[in-house]
């Protein structure tokens, strides 16, 4: 259960603490005096989801923290999942957001119980989510928080008209959130198998229309037998010589003719003369010593050209052999190319994606399997859960009837009604369900959201949450402003309800009716205040004469006529009687 809250400027509030105990707090004050916003910090510290536009004008962030008191196992299951120890011992509500001021709503100490606090603090740069002092993520928060608190406002009246959300309280009456989540899982994985089928399907098809020119590709390289990646130059060059090899040996034959009948004389000569001169001058020695190498030179250059003259042949036979070649490779590679190396690692990915085409089919058929087990487990799940939601409709039905002959709707009569779908099952399971509402005798029901009125709907969510809550309990209720449109001996009938809902649960209750304020073990009266040009939420826990005031002004709109003030005092004494019955 709450035990504490602090609030530190959010919204309307700058500094506001409240002590809770067991039993039912009621909060009342003036149309618009900020009643809710106590609830929607609340809300923020169980990780709702929450605007910047709620921090107090003129603060860097607002605060909220709730202490809690569960023996919840669930709640140490959540502890051991994320890792973070439980505290046991009260917790001194003096240290949640430093300097509030500190409200009663109801005496006596914690006790040494275990105890959790949650905490957010929201500013323009985001929130920070803490339990226990330790940093967790915004959905941790939110999955604790819904261990710890059911809500019910007016909004949820209008969700409860909605099929999906009818189909989410089966559920949880039903006590199937383990089968849902499983049936949830097994619809994604089915979603996912399937998904994955489409894209292998589309993957071969595209592999399928293009293999035969993958296949006609790879054979077009192959026949060219790529070899060097040189090929192409070292062919021209050949070519080259082989076009010109008449002209080539001709010029090598008379250069050596030249150069082994003229020069290579005539050069002898000379080298010999001057060699002799030497002997009387050794100035000649330096030309000498040219001449001799340059005699040595001629000498190789005359061989050189022999041996050229000797090997160049006219080859026409080869010569077309090479241009033939030279033709293919300049197809090939025009088409796959520019070079050997880019047309080889092209045919290289050609097989690979050939290889690809052949696993792609082993992939499909793989798939095919994992979307067969995947259905087949869903079919499973979806049976399970079928199983349960039929007969948690009949269990509903029964146990609304009995809430709502307690809540003055005796001759009323609540549906349930499951409808088959069709084919596989779907994101919610293999049924629809739909509320169908009869408010009087002899009168076929009709889709809720059609035909209940404010005060039907009120009292119709009062007594799900209460068939829920006994299904699924929780240590602290919070309802705010559910009973629009309940006025009344239906007013009494829904008191009397929340009495003894508060006898097993804490109760949080924002309400207008004086009946139900009466009933509540605790009272606070909010009230907004302005000082220094500053408006501020206060909030007042209020003795049995200021009960008294309260209830008559909710009453009569004026606190001080004595019938109102008789008649308030009398609607305590009845609450406390029946209370204690």
């Amino acid at each position: 259960m709450l035990v504490h809250l602090a609030i530190s400027n959010f919204v309307h509030v700058d500094e506001l603490a409240l002590d809770f105990e067991r039993g039912a707090c009621a909060f009342t004050g003036e149309t618009g005096a900020g009643k809710s916003l106590v609830l929607e910090a609340l809300k923020a510290a169980l990780g709702q989801r929450i605007g910047s536009d709620v921090i107090r004008s003129g603060a860097a962030l607002a605060l909220v923290e709730a202490t809690f008191h569960s023996d919840d196992p669930r709640i140490s299951a959540w502890r051991e999942l994320h890792g973070i120890d439980e505290l046991d011992g009260a917790v001194d509500p003096t240290g949640a957001a430093g300097g509030a001021t500190e409200l009663a709503a109801g005496a006596g100490s914690p006790g040494k119980r275990s105890s959790v606090v949650l905490s957010r603090e929201i500013s323009d740069r985001g929130n920070r989510c803490r339990v226990d002092g330790r940093l967790v993520t915004a959905g941790a928060l939110r999955d604790l928080g819904d261990l710890l608190v059911e809500s019910c406002s007016q909004h949820d009246q209008v969700l409860l008209a909605r099929p999906a959300q009818q189909l989410e309280a089966l559920d949880a009456f039903a006590g199937a959130t383990a089968v849902r989540a499983e049936f949830d899982t097994a619809y994604q994985r089915l979603a996912q198998a399937r998904a994955d089928l489409a894209r292998a399907e589309d993957e071969a098809g595209r592999r399928a229309r293009e293999r035969d020119f993958w296949v006609f590709q790879v054979a077009e390289i192959d026949q060219a037998r790529l070899g060097p990646l040189d090929e192409p130059e070292r062919l021209a060059d050949e070519a080259r010589v082989l076009s010109h090899a008449g002209a080539l040996r001709q010029a090598a034959e008379a250069a050596h003719a030249m150069l082994a009948e003229d020069v290579r004389t005539a050069l002898g000569q000379a080298a010999r003369r001057i060699r002799t001169a030497s002997g009387d001058d050794d100035r000649l020695s330096g030309p000498a010593g040219r001449l001799a190498e340059a005699e040595a030179l001629i000498d190789d250059a005359v061989n050189d050209l022999r041996h050229y003259a000797e090997s160049v042949e006219e080859n026409g036979e080869r010569l077309a052999e090479i241009e033939a070649r030279r033709d293919l490779l300049s197809r090939t590679l025009r088409k796959y190319g520019p070079t050997v190396a880019e047309a080889l690692a092209l045919r290289d990915r050609l097989a690979t994606e050939l290889a690809a085409a052949g696993a792609g089919e082993r992939l499909i058929s793989a798939l095919n399997e994992t979307v067969r087990t995947a259905r087949q487990d869903l079919v499973r799940v979806a049976a399970e859960l079928s199983a349960a939601r039929r007969a948690a409709a009949r269990d509903l039905e029964a146990a609304l009837g009995t809430q709502l002959s307690e809540l003055a709707m005796g001759n009323a009569r609540l549906e349930v009604r499951l409808t088959p779908s069709e084919g596989d099952p779907g994101a919610s399971g293999s049924e629809s369900v739909e509320f169908l509402f009869a408010p009087n005798p002899g009168e076929p029901g009709r889709p809720l959201g059609k035909i209940a009125s404010g005060g039907e709907l009120s009292r119709l969510m009062l007594a799900l949450k209460v068939a829920m809550i006994d299904a699924a309990p929780v240590g602290t209720l919070v309802f705010d402003e559910v009973d629009a449109g309940v006025s009344g001996s239906a007013a009494q009938r829904v008191a009397r309800k929340l009495a003894d809902l508060a006898g097993r649960h804490q109760l949080l209750l924002v309400t207008h009716l004086p009946a139900i304020a009466a009933v509540a073990d605790h009272h606070v009266r909010l009230a907004k205040q302005v000082e220094t040009g500053r408006t501020r939420l206060v909030a007042s826990v209020l003795s049995h004469d200021e009960r008294v005031r309260e209830l008559a002004h909710l009453m009569s709109g004026e606190g001080g006529s004595a019938a109102a003030a008789g008649a308030a005092a009398e609607l305590l004494e009845r609450a406390s009687e029946f209370k204690g019955a």
